[in-house]
């Protein structure tokens, strides 16, 4: 499977994962302790699934956020 699909795979699930937490957490005090068991689960999902996002855009990440700077020579 080529990169770019398996981001838009991962993207995806990581946003799905995202909104079960966010609706399961906030509805906590609504829904029966059985059914929260869920949140614990999609959020050791979530967390692998953040992992996999970032391995999977570490180059952009790399190239934007660890350039190397050289001083601007208007502004010294």
């Amino acid at each position: 499977m080529k990169k770019q699909t398996q981001l838009k795979v991962v993207n995806v699930v990581v946003a799905l994962l995202f909104i079960v937490q966010a609706g399961s957490g906030m509805a906590h005090s609504f829904i029966p302790d059985q059914v929260f068991v869920i949140h614990g689960y999609t959020g050791f999902a979530f967390a692998i699934f953040v992992v996999l996002h970032l391995i999977l855009n570490w180059t952009w990440i790399r190239s934007n956020l660890f350039k190397n700077r050289k001083p601007d020579p208007v502004k010294s």
